[in-house]
């Protein structure tokens, strides 16, 4: 069966935290005066998570995608979640749950419902082919509301690559793989320098990921020695302490990057899709970066100047980095870039370049951590550049 998947992560709900409450509270009034409510032999119990669920939809055309949705309800013999798509009744599905013992876990099921909410929204409801335990799932009691970030619906990119995760928490392992393996990518954990050692000389791992808190031997110091070895992939930091001065100092030893937890799934795909690649050549209409604004065709003359200028403005950045006594202009150059791109539909762009903005303000900033966030911007100024060439054959 073929597969299809995005690049990038694609928004189809496009609804505040408040709208989808409000969305919510009022779904579950309908549902108090449904009769069908009456005639139910399982209850459906609230089921809000804080990172989503994962759904792999098998579409009647052939294609198979991956989708970060928002579940609404729960039972032993179906879910029901809010999606941005119709989805046609009796196809096929797998729901990816993540148990209370932080065990993943795939249920296979088929769509029974497809009610339109509103908008581009819908209600889907899917039943399981086997019923499950639900205690394995939630706890019936002081299940929250869905909080701030989770007002999207997501197509899931599809990665590649090998990434090793050093962390002696086996709940964040478990973690880790459960979402990084719903995206395609190898994981491999250890629980120590050295262990992690041993599996850098038996696996070729595109990116390691280390707890900046480790039995023997810091986070960061490890990070020093891979670099005094040879490795020159990305490494970044994970850890809970947010402190300035554990940044600095994992980013001073050879880190791109310090990430805190607790970590989501949407947290993750805008950490680690930069640097993991599709696991098959895109065409290049795929490898595209589109401006979320390119469908309101007023918009398309102003985003195409704002592209010549967006490409002006990251040659300079990585002319700039290797002069000393430059780090005011690039900081300059980052923050324009930062606070223009997002209103023209490039807010991967802004993000990356408020991060060298933020690292070209330090004292000492680490040169590894600025060369790789002007890759990145390099590559998505390349990406979005391509439209140019569909721009020019339309003429």
């Amino acid at each position: 069966m073929a597969s299809e998947t995005n690049d990038r992560c694609v928004d189809s709900l496009r609804l505040s935290e408040k709208e989808q409450q409000s969305l919510i509270e009022k779904l579950d009034r309908q549902g108090k005066g449904h009769r069908g409510a009456e005639l139910r032999t399982e209850d459906r119990l609230p089921y809000h998570t804080a990172s989503g669920v994962v759904v792999t939809l098998h579409h009647p055309g052939g294609s198979v995608v991956n989708y970060l949705v928002r579940p609404r309800n729960l039972s032993r013999r179906g879910v029901g979640f809010l999606h941005g798509n119709f989805v046609h009744i009796g196809s096929r599905c797998q729901i990816h749950l993540l148990r209370l013992d932080k065990r993943a876990q795939s249920i296979n099921g088929t769509v029974a419902r497809c009610q339109h909410v509103g908008g581009l929204v819908h209600e889907i409801g899917v039943r399981f082919d086997e019923p499950i335990e639900l205690s394995q799932f939630l706890v019936c009691e002081g299940q929250g509301r869905i909080t701030e970030g989770d007002e999207q619906s997501l197509e899931l990119p599809k990665l590649a690559g090998k990434v090793l995760y050093v962390d002696n928490s086996v709940d964040d392992q478990e973690l880790l793989r459960f979402h990084l393996g719903n995206l395609g990518v190898e994981i491999f954990v250890a629980t120590d320098a050295l262990q992690a050692m041993d599996v850098l000389r038996r696996e070729q791992c595109n990116m390691v990921v280390t707890e900046v808190w480790l039995p023997g031997m810091t986070g960061p110091e490890f990070a020093e020695m891979l670099r005094a070895d040879g490795y020159a992939g990305p490494i970044v930091a994970l850890t809970s302490d947010d402190s300035v001065k554990t940044r600095e100092e994992a980013l001073s030893r050879g880190c791109i990057e310090v990430l805190a937890k607790p970590f989501t799934l949407e947290l993750l795909i805008r950490w680690f899709t930069p640097y993991l690649s599709p696991p098959e050549e895109a065409s290049e209409q795929d490898d595209c970066l589109k401006s979320s604004e390119w469908d309101k065709a007023q918009m398309r003359p102003l985003i195409l100047s704002f592209l010549g200028r967006m490409e002006s403005q990251i040659h300079q950045l990585t002319e700039l980095l290797g002069s000393e006594g430059n780090l005011l202009l690039i900081q300059k150059l980052s923050r324009e870039l930062k606070g223009s791109a997002g209103g023209y539909g490039y807010p991967l762009v802004s993000r990356v370049a408020a991060d060298l903005c933020e690292l070209s303000a330090r004292s000492e900033p680490p040169a590894e951590a600025m060369e790789a966030k002007c890759r990145q911007l390099e590559e998505l100024c390349r990406r979005a550049c391509l439209i140019r060439r569909e721009a020019e054959g339309q003429r």
